[in-house]
C-alpha cells in the first residue's frame, strides 16, 4: 500500500468585560475535589516526551513546553498537543451532519515515519489525539462491541482499545503470518475477521512469456481469529483465482498479485471480498451450504472473471463509467445494495477519466445484473491513486474518506449529493480511511494546563484529551505547589480552554484546574504549574477577571 501519498468568559464578583457567558463562583469555603488524590496525578512530565517512554497506546497527557520551545505551525495556535500535530482545515462547516465525532488516522510514511490517531468535531477541533512517533496507524474505527480499532504497524496488528483509550488487546495473524493492514471486522459471535500476508514462489515462466522462475507473488488469506489468535477460517486466494487475473506487470521479481483491501460479512453470512490488484469484488462462501462449499467463490463482480452485466440507474449521466478499476471498501448496506470506493486508477480505454467515486450498486444476483445506482464525484473532480472509503450514516448521509489524496481527506455527503461537511488535512499527511461514529470517551490521564506570560499577566491555557463530557474547568491558586485556592469557574471553549489572569491573581506560585463534567461532578485534577514568572508568596482571594480564550 502506497505511503507517500487524522466562548464564554467568566468574572468572579465584578464585570463581563464585554463577553458572553454566566459567572460561576463558588461559595469561598468550596472544598479543592483534588485535595486527597493521588500526588502522582498532579504533576506530570511534558506531552511529548512523555509519549515515547509510556505505551504508545495511553498517550499521557501532560504539561507542555514553554511557548519558546514550540512551533505552533499547523497546530491552530494549540499549546497543549506536540509540534506536528496535523493542520485541520473545515473547507465546508457542518450542515445537518449525522451525530458523533470524525474518526481518521493521517500518517507519512517511511522514512520518516508519522502516525496520529484523531477524534474530530464539526469545528474541526480535536477530541481526541494520540501521536504514533515512528510508527502509522491505519483504520481507526469504532467497533460494534464499543471497543476502537486500529492496525499498529510496529506491532503488525490490530490494536484493541476501550472507552479510556487502554489497550485491551492485539490482535495478530494466525500461523505466523504477517498482518495486512487493511482490514479488520467484528463478527456477531466476538471473532474478528482480518486479512494475512504472504509471499510464495511461483515459477511464472510456465504462464508468461518472460516470466521468473522465482516470483515473490504476495497474497492474501483471509482469516477468522479470536483474541487468542486461534484460527477458525482460512481462505488464501492464490488457491482459488489465478495470478493472470491481476492488473499487474506479471514479468517481475515480485508481483502483488491481487491486493485485497477489505472484507466483509454479506447479509447472507457469506463474505465479500474487494482486491484492488483485480479490480474485482469477489463473493465467497463462508459455510457449505446448497451448491456451494465452504471457501467457494459464488461470482465476480469485475475483473477479469466478471460474472455481471452493469446498467446505468436513473437519473445518472450517460457518461459516468459503469464500472470500477482499483477500488476499495466493499460494503453492503441495509438497503441491500452494496457500496464501495472507486479510485478509478488506470482505468483502461473507454474507461473514463482517472476520477475518483463513491459508488452504490443494486445487485440482482439471481440474474447477475449490477445496477449503478449512485456514484459520488467531489467537487471539482478529484483523484485519488489509493485508500478511501464509504460509510453509510445513521441519517441517511454518507462519508467519503479520499484516502491517498492531497486535495481533500474526507467528504460527507447528504442523499442528495449536497454536501454536509468536508475537512482538509495539511499534506502530506493523508488518511486510509475516514467515519464517524457517536463516541464517549473516559481518559484516566490528567487534563493539561499550561501557563505563558503575557502583556496582561499570566494566561493559563488547559485541555483534557479524549474527555467528551467536560462541560467546564474551576480554577485554583496558591503559594506551594497544592493550590487550594478557587479562583473560578471557566465554560469550556473548545479543546483548549484558556483564560487570562489579571495582575492581582498573577501573583500566585502555582495553579492547577479541575473539569467539571455536565452532571457538575469534578474529575481529576491537571497537572500543577509554577507561574512562568515567579509569583510571590502572598497568593489571597481578590476582585480580579479571568479571560476567555
Amino acid at each position: 500500500m502506497p505511503a507517500k501519498k487524522c466562548l464564554v468568559f467568566i468574572v468572579l464578583l465584578l464585570v463581563s468585560l464585554g463577553l458572553q457567558g454566566p459567572v460561576a463562583v463558588a461559595a469561598p469555603g468550596t472544598p479543592h475535589p483534588g485535595a486527597s488524590a493521588p500526588q502522582q496525578l498532579r504533576v506530570a512530565p511534558d506531552p511529548v516526551s512523555a509519549l515515547h517512554p509510556l505505551p504508545r497506546r495511553i498517550p499521557q497527557a501532560a504539561p507542555a513546553p514553554s511557548s519558546s520551545a514550540r512551533s505552533t505551525a499547523g497546530t491552530a495556535g494549540y499549546v497543549t498537543v506536540p509540534a506536528d500535530f496535523p493542520a485541520i482545515t473545515v473547507t465546508v462547516p457542518a450542515s445537518d451532519t449525522a451525530p458523533g465525532l470524525v474518526f481518521a488516522a493521517p500518517f507519512i510514511g517511511s522514512p520518516s515515519a508519522l502516525g496520529y490517531l484523531l477524534m474530530l468535531d464539526n469545528s474541526g477541533q480535536p477530541v481526541y489525539y494520540q501521536r504514533l512517533p515512528n510508527d502509522v496507524g491505519l483504520d481507526f474505527k469504532l467497533l460494534p462491541d464499543g471497543t476502537l480499532s486500529y492496525f499498529d504497524e510496529n506491532d503488525d496488528g490490530w490494536v484493541i482499545m476501550d472507552s479510556s483509550y487502554h489497550e485491551k488487546a492485539v490482535v495478530k495473524a494466525a500461523n505466523g503470518l504477517g498482518g495486512d493492514a487493511h482490514e479488520l471486522q467484528l463478527m456477531n459471535d466476538g471473532h474478528y475477521l482480518i486479512m494475512a500476508d504472504q509471499y510464495v514462489t511461483v515459477d511464472m515462466s510456465k504462464m508468461v512469456t518472460g516470466g521468473y522462475t522465482n516470483t515473490q507473488v504476495l497474497q492474501q488469506i483471509i482469516q477468522e481469529v479470536d483474541i487468542t489468535g486461534t484460527l477458525y477460517f482460512s481462505w488464501p486466494i492464490l488457491s482459488h483465482v489465478p495470478i493472470t487475473d491481476s492488473n499487474q506487470p506479471l514479468v517481475a521479481p515480485t508481483i502483488d498479485y491481487s491486493h485485497c483491501n477489505a472484507v466483509d460479512v454479506d447479509t447472507d453470512g457469506n463474505l465479500l471480498l474487494s482486491c484492488r490488484h483485480l479490480s474485482s469484488v469477489i463473493k465467497i462462501a463462508y459455510k457449505s451450504e446448497g451448491v456451494y462449499k465452504s471457501g467457494d467463490i459464488m461470482w465476480h463482480l469485475g475483473g477479469v472473471e466478471n460474472n455481471f452485466t452493469f446498467a446505468l440507474g436513473p437519473g445518472l449521466p450517460a457518461a459516468e463509467p459503469l464500472n470500477f478499476y482499483y477500488q476499495h471498501d466493499i460494503r453492503r448496506i441495509p438497503n441491500g445494495d452494496i457500496t464501495l470506493f472507486d479510485d478509478h486508477d488506470n482505468p483502461p480505454p473507454g474507461g473514463g477519466p482517472e476520477v475518483s467515486r463513491a459508488l452504490e450498486y443494486t445487485l440482482d444476483e439471481q440474474h447477475l445484473a449490477a445496477t449503478l445506482v449512485r456514484a459520488q464525484h467531489h467537487s471539482p473532480d478529484t483523484y485519488s491513486v489509493a485508500m478511501g472509503n464509504v460509510q453509510l450514516l445513521s441519517n441517511g448521509d454518507i462519508m467519503v474518506g479520499w484516502g491517498d489524496n492531497y486535495d481533500q481527506a474526507l467528504t460527507e455527503y447528504h442523499p442528495d449529493g449536497s454536501e454536509a461537511f468536508e475537512i482538509l488535512v495539511d499534506s502530506p499527511l493523508i488518511s486510509y480511511r475516514s467515519f464517524r461514529f457517536p463516541w464517549t470517551g473516559h481518559p484516566t490521564w490528567p487534563p493539561v494546563l499550561v501557563a505563558q506570560t503575557s502583556a496582561s499577566g499570566i494566561k493559563l491555557t488547559f485541555s483534557w484529551n479524549g474527555a467528551t463530557d467536560v462541560a467546564a474547568y474551576r480554577i485554583y491558586a496558591g503559594s506551594s505547589s497544592t493550590p487550594t485556592l478557587y479562583l473560578g469557574q471557566q465554560a469550556k471553549t473548545g479543546f483548549e480552554t484558556s483564560v487570562q489572569l489579571s495582575s492581582a491573581t498573577a501573583s500566585c506560585g502555582f495553579y492547577e484546574v479541575v473539569p467539571i463534567d455536565d452532571q457538575g461532578q469534578a474529575g481529576q485534577p491537571s497537572n500543577v504549574v509554577a507561574n512562568p514568572s515567579g509569583g510571590t508568596p502572598s497568593c489571597a482571594r481578590q476582585y480580579f477577571p479571568l479571560m476567555a480564550r
